[in-house]
């Protein structure tokens, strides 16, 4: 499993999610944003990720994603 931020200073989270999944197909990647709009989404979708969690993070839904995501494994 992979949690990465949308926004890093030299790739964002779906280029970071697309070259991990070049890497190892099955892993589950857990994306978080601060802005949440329309296209993020579906390029989301589209690069396999698992699921996206808005910030401010709550640890408590983060932990009960990271277990969503295990069981579908």
């Amino acid at each position: 499993m992979m949690i990465t931020d949308f926004n890093m200073p030299s790739m964002n989270g779906i280029e970071l999610a697309i070259a991990a999944k070049e890497l190892q197909p099955a892993i589950q990647i857990i994306m978080i944003t601060a802005g949440w709009l329309p296209d993020i989404t579906e390029t989301a979708a589209n690069a396999d990720i698992s699921k996206i969690v808005s910030k401010p993070v709550n640890v408590m839904k983060l932990f009960a994603v990271i277990r969503s995501s295990l069981r579908l494994r």
